[in-house]
């Protein structure tokens, strides 16, 4: 939907106006924050060595692809570069190195085919959209050697210290001087707006840490590794998160039934062979609708002995179908 309230049908037209609404929530200048990168002509390496890439760092990346993913704007598919990773890793490893070292970085790993994914709520808002970048593969590859390298070169204490302690605080803000002393080296930048610090417990004396001249900004609550924790070391937000998910999915499951009470229909059979409580089997039109689960379920449900669709309860159930299945095997 347009900022007039029209609502848009043709394709053009919606991603003109999500490529509108992406625009707006980014800015267009570079902040404070920004990594700058200085050009070719104002590097000095002077006595020290400039990065290099290796050939067979670069090979191991290529052979590791997943050739599942898709390929970005340079039409250069993983598939491909997989299976000439031996031809493609001595070229691509020059041109990573000399990127790195010159700081530029070829026009087609700045570019990148953006899809526009539905999170949650109206579809007709494209606030409720999210860009997801499909960018070079070659592009990424450099992305990974970057921070290998970063990791590689970084004796981190961080995690060894408690907050509460003086000597502590010290250390982690020493270790925070040697990040950013090894990426001024490096040439590379912190993105200093993401790097935020969490505060937890009672009287916490809220140490002011810094990166560089900048101070660290506190956040309220963080991910890590998939779960919201705040301050507190509440798991509030992330129950309700869950459970909102969870609540979605069955939503998307309720309306895409047409009525819950047809799906599964008793059999008018008064036979003793086999169980007692066969399913109706069900004629669709279309070839389509023999995959659905509904229609692939009922003929194996329906070639279960007694004993099985007999079970008391839905753990008697599982045993006694794992047993059934061991003796096929």
């Amino acid at each position: 939907m347009s900022k007039t309230g029209k609502l848009i049908t043709m394709d053009k037209e919606k991603a003109e106006v999500l490529n509108n609404f992406f625009v707006s929530v980014f800015t267009n200048s570079l902040s404070s924050h920004t990594s700058r990168v200085d050009g070719p002509e104002g590097r000095d390496w002077g006595s020290k060595v400039p990065p290099s890439v290796r050939e067979d760092h670069v090979r191991d990346h290529l052979r590791n692809l997943n050739i599942g993913k898709s390929m970005g704007p340079d039409k250069m598919h993983p598939r491909l570069l997989r299976e000439l990773a031996d031809v493609v890793a001595k070229p691509l490893s020059m041109i990573l190195e000399k990127s790195w070292q010159s700081g530029e970085v070829p026009g087609d790993w700045k570019k990148g085919n953006i899809a526009a994914i539905f999170k949650t709520g109206r579809k007709e808002d494209p606030g409720n959209y999210q860009p997801v970048s499909l960018t070079s593969v070659p592009g990424k590859i450099m992305e990974q050697i970057l921070l290998e390298a970063m990791l590689s070169g970084i004796e981190c204490t961080l995690s060894k210290f408690a907050d509460d302690m003086p000597e502590g605080r010290d250390a982690i803000q020493k270790d925070l001087d040697k990040l950013e002393k090894w990426a001024h080296v490096k040439l590379m930048r912190f993105d200093k707006a993401k790097c935020k610090v969490l505060y937890m417990g009672r009287g916490n004396p809220w140490f002011q840490y810094r990166l560089g001249d900048e101070g660290a900004e506190s956040s309220p609550v963080e991910k890590d590794l998939g779960v919201l924790v705040d301050e507190k070391l509440d798991m509030s937000q992330q129950c309700a998160l869950t459970a909102q998910k969870a609540n979605h999915i069955l939503g998307c499951m309720k309306r895409s039934m047409a009525s819950r009470d047809r799906l599964f229909r008793r059999a008018c059979c008064d036979r003793t062979r086999d169980n007692g409580f066969k399913l109706k089997d069900s004629r669709v039109r279309l070839d389509i609708g023999k995959k659905f689960f509904m229609m692939r379920v009922v003929k194996h449900w329906n070639r279960l002995p007694r004993e099985l669709a007999d079970a008391p309860s839905l753990e008697t159930f599982k045993v006694r179908l794992g047993r059934a299945l061991s003796n096929l095997i």
